[in-house]
């Protein structure tokens, strides 16, 4: 698999084992963007990852997606009355999900803008 540059830099200098395992997600260098106004984080898209993250591995390991995701944005959009990606509804682990968006050190449920505050 391909890394991007800034995962590498990240892992450079650090050894790992081999039973450990690094969950990563790198977009296409054409469709990377860092989310703006017009491209926010979208709700349903970490409830969609935090879903995966429960079913997978448990709570602790969504925990830690939480905590080691970085480049978080004031643009975090949560679209669920009205997604733009329609074909997702929220899971019925929708309340663990607020639950961790919620706790320290980074309540991130605080940052999620509802579809009016982006006008």
């Amino acid at each position: 698999a391909v890394l991007s540059e800034l995962v590498t830099a990240i892992l450079n200098n650090t050894s790992l084992e081999s039973s450990i395992r690094v969950w990563t997600y790198v977009p296409l260098p054409l469709i990377l963007r860092t989310p703006e106004k017009d491209f926010p984080i979208l709700q349903t898209y970490v409830d969609t990852v935090l879903d995966g993250c429960l079913q997978i591995r448990g709570e602790s390991f969504a925990k830690e997606v939480l905590e080691t995701t970085f480049d978080w944005t004031p643009h975090y959009l949560y679209d669920c009355a009205t997604p733009r990606r329609p074909w997702l509804s929220r899971p019925q682990s929708r309340i663990i999900i607020d639950q961790l968006l919620s706790s320290p050190p980074r309540c991130l449920i605080k940052e999620r803008k509802y579809p009016e505050q982006f006008l």
